[in-house]
């Protein structure tokens, strides 16, 4: 993923919602400077039970991102 907000962000959070429902995959990024870029492994995401993503059984449906700017929006 990358920075494009034109400002560094906080709480960066990407969430991975599964065909079928289920619980989200989560994996949060503290903070990302101006033009940043991450690579996150899909191996790396988790519920909130610690389980982890297995490309090989789940498939993403949605990807979301949030995160706050130094004003907190």
């Amino acid at each position: 993923m990358e920075n494009r907000a034109g400002r560094p962000v906080n709480d960066v959070q990407v969430a991975i919602r599964p065909v079928g429902g289920g619980p989200d995959f989560l994996q949060k990024v503290s903070t990302m400077d101006t033009g940043e870029r991450k690579e996150l492994a899909l191996s790396e995401f988790r519920t909130s039970d610690k389980v982890s993503l297995n490309p090989m059984f789940i498939r993403p449906q949605q990807v979301t991102v949030t995160a706050r700017d130094d004003q907190g929006t």
